[in-house]
């Protein structure tokens, strides 16, 4: 599907007004009475009709000239549905949908001049924090998309310009905008200066045909691959499991039930890090920045003996780290006098590492090659605060200082993954504040959410369809959960084991993981034979369709579910040869024991269970019935043709 550009695909701003008089020379647009001159470089990549906009401005003119404005794209769309991806911490993915009308985006007078407008946009290194960075118009036949990439200010605008006899509906993405952050540049003679990426396209049809679109455009630009080619299984100790205050005696056990349900790694999240100048109960953010060991935790050979009887168990291990952050108390925060993000001469509030500074690089590189040197091969990179508009270390206005700090720390990561081609790095961000395709292609996969309660995680599954490739997509399962309130009381007691009896909620847990990367967590050292069986049989089916998730899109039969619906739903992953699909279907507070989902735009013709075997299934006509015998149940079907 081709998509129309508009005669001018982006817009530069001056002194706070856009300009005009723009005339085209090739792939080039000369603004003679400006002195400008914008190069635009498009590609399109094989497999996707997903186009990648790359705009660069050079002042080719004598005098200064102020930039307020510099966009990354600007297309011509249709009249339609816009769809926005409400995007906040435990309650990402959240997908909304409105008319054209309910976003004025309707002409409303005769004058050619007129522009109604409907505006998304983010503040701060949070990209994905309160939106995600990704839009669509809707319309009868075609839906139009667009998303900008980058941890940094951004914003996407639909409009609706001309007259009522003659509107026309564009889409415009920025990072930057004066008005979105405080935007500007100063671009002198013969100085160049280059847009962040803005990838958009057309598809024929709806919502799933997009995030399809997308999928594959992910896949396209991703910089950071498995080592093995395969998606790993990890234990992570947190979400509903130690909640950041590990020790040898909490984790030996741990490591033992990771083991045997067939898990690759163990990733030990905050706390293995000494507290840095406060006392032993501060909390595990004050060690960030130094990254020393708390070897008093782990017993007699320290976290390094945690590690070797991780490899004794047949796993690798992993730990935490907030690679961005430095505690006000650690030492790595007097690197240099430049070694910390500022704003108007003052270091922003919770600490930021400068990754420009090339003592911060060197003093992390070192921490990271003496925890690898440790036997570490994995690391989750957290991102727990955001930097609000920006820095100007260097002078510049503070939207652009987050730019180019963005820019610093995902070559630092780049040079990480080199140094250590075996070392898979996990992106996170208070889940996935900071979760945008600019930031993840540096990283091989992505927390999709901090999301605590299962029964909550469909929503966020489904939205995330959209946002990232599923080989990327890490998605927690935590049967047998220790809620957080509970760490103090914790006893595994018969009261709590006789919740799970019946294996509903750690086969609603599997379910969930097995959409995406599996990442597996909650006390399974205090879970019965029958309920530890059941994970060690959700692991083992997913590593049977892992390859196939690698090369699948999202299908999503009953489309969108947000936090709080009740009822059923379906969604799943469909191999790009459309052969086979593996289909997940939630009850979530539903009545009925069973429900039917209609599958004939796919053209399936046979139901298997995937996960658990016992799942009840049927597909006649079309229509796929399986049985769902709880209020809260999952189950997960292959389909095949």
């Amino acid at each position: 599907m081709e998509i129309t550009m508009r005669d001018v695909p982006f817009t530069v701003r001056v002194k706070s007004y856009d300009i005009g008089g723009w005339k085209r020379d090739g792939d080039s647009y000369l603004c003679a009475g400006q002195g400008l001159r914008v190069d635009v470089k498009l590609c399109r990549y094989e497999g996707t009709g997903a186009y990648r906009q790359v705009n660069t401005i050079t002042n080719i003119g004598e005098q200064d000239v102020l930039l307020s404005g510099f966009s990354s794209a600007y297309i011509n769309t249709c009249r339609g549905d816009v769809a926005v991806g409400r995007n906040r911490w435990q309650a990402e993915g959240q997908w909304q949908f409105f008319s054209y009308k309910q976003c004025g985006l309707v002409p409303a007078t005769i004058h050619p001049w007129e522009r109604e407008t409907y505006t998304i946009s983010s503040v701060g290194s949070w990209s994905t924090g309160v939106f995600f960075p990704l839009t669509m118009m809707i319309g009868e036949k075609y839906t139009y998309y667009m998303s900008v990439e980058g941890a940094h200010n951004w914003q996407l605008t639909h409009s609706v310009m001309g007259s009522m006899k003659a509107p026309q509906y564009t889409l415009e993405g920025t990072a930057a905008h004066e008005e979105n952050g405080g935007w500007t540049y100063l671009l002198k003679p013969g100085e160049s200066y280059t847009a962040q990426p803005a990838v958009f396209g057309c598809v024929e049809g709806g919502f799933e045909e997009a995030a399809g679109e997308l999928v594959r455009y992910y896949r396209a630009v991703n910089l950071a691959h498995y080592p093995d080619g395969h998606i790993p299984v990890v234990f992570n100790d947190y979400m509903n499991c130690l909640w950041g205050d590990p020790s040898d005696k909490k984790l030996l056990p741990l490591i033992d039930a990771a083991a045997s349900v067939g898990c690759e790694y163990f990733c030990i999240d905050a706390g293995w890090h000494k507290n840095i100048g406060q006392s032993a109960n501060s909390g595990w953010s004050s060690g960030c920045g130094d990254w020393i060991p708390d070897n008093a935790k782990f017993g007699d050979k320290g976290l390094k003996g945690i590690f070797d009887y991780m490899y004794s168990r047949g796993l690798k291990p992993g730990v935490w780290f907030e690679l961005d952050t430095v505690n006000s108390n650690a030492a790595a925060y007097n690197l240099d006098d430049d070694c910390l993000l500022k704003r108007y001469g003052s270091v922003i509030p919770r600490a930021f590492f400068n990754f420009s500074n090339e003592k911060v690089r060197r003093h992390l590189h070192e921490r990271i090659d003496e925890l690898y040197s440790m036997g570490v091969r994995y690391i989750k990179n957290d991102y727990n605060q955001t930097t609000g508009i920006g820095c100007d270390n260097d002078g510049s206005s503070p939207a652009e200082g987050l730019v180019r700090n963005y820019l610093a720390f995902s070559s630092f990561i780049d040079e990480v993954r080199a140094d250590h081609p075996d070392l898979i790095i996990e992106n996170c961000g208070s889940g996935a504040c900071r979760s945008d395709n600019g930031s993840l292609s540096h990283f091989h996969l992505q927390s999709t959410s901090d999301q605590e309660f299962y029964y909550l995680y469909p929503s966020v599954i489904i939205g995330s369809m959209a946002q990232l490739a599923p080989e990327k997509a890490g998605i927690w399962s935590y049967p047998c959960p220790l809620p957080y309130e509970e760490i103090k009381d914790f006893s595994g007691s018969d009261e709590w084991r006789a919740r799970f009896a019946d294996g509903e909620e750690t086969i609603f847990n599997m379910v969930n993981g097995m959409c995406g990367v599996l990442y597996q967590s909650g006390r399974l050292d205090y879970a019965d034979e029958y309920n530890l069986g059941l994970v060690r049989d959700g692991v083992a089916a997913y590593k049977r369709m892992r390859d196939d998730v690698m090369r699948s899109h999202p299908i999503m039969p009953t489309g969108m579910m947000t936090l709080g619906d009740t009822g059923f739903a379906a969604a799943g992953l469909e191999t790009e040869d459309r052969s086979r699909a593996y289909l997940a279907v939630w009850r979530v507070d539903g009545e009925g024991d069973s429900f039917t989902v209609d599958l004939k735009k796919y053209g399936y013709n046979k139901a298997t269970a995937w996960y658990p075997e016992s799942t009840e299934c049927e597909l006649a006509g079309g229509r796929l019935t399986v049985k769902l015998p709880k209020k809260y149940s999952a189950r997960m079907v292959l389909l095949e043709k």
